[in-house]
């Protein structure tokens, strides 16, 4: 029959063993913890972009990680401890939206494009309305004539002139015979020295036939 005194010395040696246990799994999980830059690295040697580690710890007062790899069942020994944790933990939520960008410089003027086809013909639009009267325009040159007869005899000769009208200047003249035979002859044409008046000198050489004689002037605004 088990006294009161025996009963106390088996609650404190069960006290004891659940003390050691409790340390055991807070050691390990302290190692695992700050063994996890070790990891880090030798994932990245590995190349994986969220490998998962694996490893041993060892049994006893003062844990330490062993035989850590990404790609395989580490070797541990007897009695110490398998663990396994992960590089990457889960994603965590969506952030806020960020505030709007300021808005960025204009980009350079493009090459031009190729031109067009040509469009089709409009239509004809109405006619526009009357212009207005132009100026009146300076007086044209006007024809002025006469004539005169030449009697026959030799060494007979006349003279005449046309005399343009006021306002006006002479720009040309002449003269000519109504069928001549060749014994006459128009010995003098041209302007007066003011431009006012054309004059010609007709001479006759045959002895017995009367001539007629045509005079012309060109007449026109004085310049």
């Amino acid at each position: 029959m088990k006294t009161q005194s025996d009963t106390r010395r088996s609650e404190r040696r069960r006290h004891r063993r659940m003390t050691r246990k409790a340390a055991l799994v807070a050691t390990t999980s302290i190692a695992a913890v700050g063994l996890l830059t070790v990891g880090v690295a030798y994932a990245r040697t590995a190349g994986s972009s969220n490998p998962t580690y694996t490893a041993c710890v060892t049994h006893g007062a003062r844990h330490s990680l062993y035989d850590v790899t990404t790609n395989g069942t580490p070797r541990c020994h007897h009695r110490d401890t398998m663990i396994t944790w992960s590089h990457r933990g889960p994603a965590g939520p969506r952030g806020h939206a960020g505030v709007k960008g300021d808005t960025g410089p204009a980009g350079p003027a493009g090459p031009t494009g190729p031109a067009g086809p040509a469009g089709s013909k409009g239509d004809t639009g109405p006619a526009g309305p009357a212009g207005p009267q132009g100026p009146s325009g300076t007086a044209g040159l006007s024809w002025h004539n006469t004539q005169f007869t030449l009697p026959g005899g030799p060494g007979q000769h006349e003279t005449d002139h046309i005399t343009c009208g006021a306002g006006e200047q002479v720009y040309g003249g002449g003269a000519w015979i109504e069928n001549p035979d060749g014994e006459e002859a128009v010995t003098e044409s041209a302007p007066s020295g003011d431009l006012r008046s054309w004059y010609v000198e007709v001479t006759n050489n045959s002895p017995f036939v009367t001539f007629t004689t045509h005079v012309y002037a060109l007449c026109g605004p004085i310049a």
